[in-house]
């Protein structure tokens, strides 16, 4: 019984896991950028109108290009951070390794 406490909240990320999102701009290459790039969650709340899970999240600002970075809101605190909706979070795992693996299974198709 110790070991299912570890895979209890397996169906929803948490604040300091690493995400892939899927989102919906309407720039193609920030999509692939999305897709392609870890990023981290540094806040979940719940917004009011409409009701919706959002996560807080902050990317690498060496991984930005500068038509993603307009996306993204500077913060003194925490560098580029950027809200996203829950729902649109594809992959999430506390460890960047397997978020790696995703992303090179992604590539070849497995």
């Amino acid at each position: 019984m110790k070991y299912l406490k570890k895979f209890e909240n397996i169906n929803k990320p948490k604040v300091g896991d690493y995400v892939i999102v899927h989102t919906n701009f309407a720039n193609k290459d920030v999509n692939t950028f999305f897709m392609s790039t870890p990023i981290k969650i540094i806040d979940i709340y719940t917004r009011i109108n409409p009701i919706k899970d959002c996560i807080k999240a902050i990317c690498d600002h060496s991984k930005l290009t500068n038509n993603v970075q307009n996306y993204f809101n500077y913060s003194e605190i925490y560098g580029y951070t950027i809200t996203l909706n829950l729902d649109d979070v594809v992959y999430f795992s506390d460890n960047i390794e397997d978020i790696n693996i995703y992303l090179q299974s992604k590539n070849y198709n497995l």
